[in-house]
Order: structure tokens, then C-alpha cells, then sequence
């Protein structure tokens, strides 16, 4: 069924979500979190929020397994198979991401040693791929199919960009005006507890 479809696709989403835990650059939260800690390399966050990440995957799988066995239970989904590469709009520009990512998530582990942020780490690939999508529409007049290289930065959500920008204003505020430093100082005290009420407190606090 098309609702059963639907729920698919949000529990792949959801635990794809939890997943990225351990990379500083997943999300928001986790960009802020890591900003605050003063000279933690990528590898370095990373390896620490690994076991938190087995623990948060394996929590959602098995409510997200509990679930859809007391909702979706004698429910079966069609699969439709496509021939390998099927779905490739540009081979070329998908070899060169094949390439680019693995060797940006290997600079992402040396950032340390490098000594480059990671935003030009990530600008760097970018204008890699950037560059050989639009080398592969060039010129217009034989270009056939492909990738466009100025349909995803109008289909960008952009609003998410500024709602980022305003977030680190309010961090920064929260900073400079004392509270962060209250709140850190909070959870700190309710470390002590027990270790099963510290997590939960913790976490509710947060």
C-alpha cells in the first residue's frame, strides 16, 4: 500500500538520520555540538559518538521492528528492479563523485593534520563536481540528458541556510551572555547521579 510505501521510506530516513550521529557534519545540532568543543580533530568526535551511535541504531530499529509488526503486519510491498545503472543521468559526473566523496571523508579524518577547515575541505569537492558537471554540458548545443548544474542550487533549501545562520546567533548569544556556561555547569552536576538517572536527565535537560 502506498501508506505502508510511505512509512519505508521514513524509517530508512529516520534510521540513516540516527546513523550519522558520529559526523560532525550530519546535521545542525550536531555542527553546533562540535563547534563548541575547542580543538577536537573529526576523527577524534567521531570515534567517541560511535558507540552512542551502535546504541541509537540499535533503539531504532528495534521500536521502528516493534512497530511495524503491530501496524503493517501481513502488509507486502512490490519491488521493482532497474538494470545497474539505470537511474545514472551522467556517468561521468557519477565516477567522479564515486571518486571525490571517499577521498573528502578521508580529508574529513585528517583534518587534524592538514590543518584545513572542514568547510574548505568540503568547498574543494564541491568545485570538483561542480566542475566536471558543467565540463560535460559544454558546449550547450550537444549537450544530451546530463546533470544541470544550476537546477540544485534553485531547488537548494535556502531557507534552512538562514534558519542555520540564525541558530549560531543564538548559540553565540547564549555564549557571551553566560547561560551556556550555566547550562554546562547543570549537566555536569547531574553526571553524578547514577549512571541510568544521569543519561535520562541529561538528555531532558539538553
Amino acid at each position: 500500500s502506498t501508506s505502508a510505501a510511505w512509512w519505508l521510506v521514513m524509517a530508512v530516513g529516520f534510521v540513516a538520520d540516527a546513523a550519522s550521529v558520529p559526523l560532525p557534519i550530519s546535521n545542525l545540532v550536531n555542527l553546533i555540538g562540535a563547534e563548541g568543543i575547542p580543538h577536537e580533530s573529526f576523527a577524534r568526535y567521531a570515534v567517541v559518538m560511535v558507540p552512542v551511535d551502535v546504541l541509537v541504531v540499535a533503539v531504532s530499529l528495534a521500536v521502528l521492528w516493534w512497530w511495524s509488526r503491530r501496524h503493517l503486519a501481513g502488509v507486502r510491498l512490490a519491488v521493482v528492479t532497474l538494470p545497474p545503472g539505470a537511474s545514472l543521468r551522467d556517468r561521468r559526473v557519477a565516477l567522479a563523485a564515486a571518486v571525490v566523496m571517499p577521498l573528502l571523508l578521508v580529508s574529513y579524518l585528517l583534518d587534524g593534520v592538514l590543518g584545513l577547515p572542514i568547510s574548505v575541505l568540503t568547498a574543494l569537492a564541491l568545485g570538483v563536481l561542480l566542475a566536471v558537471a558543467a565540463l560535460e554540458g559544454w558546449p550547450p548545443r550537444r549537450r544530451r540528458g546530463g546533470v544541470s548544474v544550476v537546477q540544485p542550487l534553485r531547488a537548494a533549501p535556502w531557507q534552512v541556510v538562514v534558519f542555520s545562520i540564525g541558530m549560531y546567533v543564538v548559540i553565540e548569544s547564549l555564549v557571551h551572555t553566560g547561560v551556556l556556561a550555566s547550562a554546562v555547569r547543570a549537566i555536569a552536576a547531574v553526571g553524578r547521579l547514577p549512571l541510568g538517572g544521569s543519561v535520562v536527565v541529561a538528555g531532558l535537560t539538553s
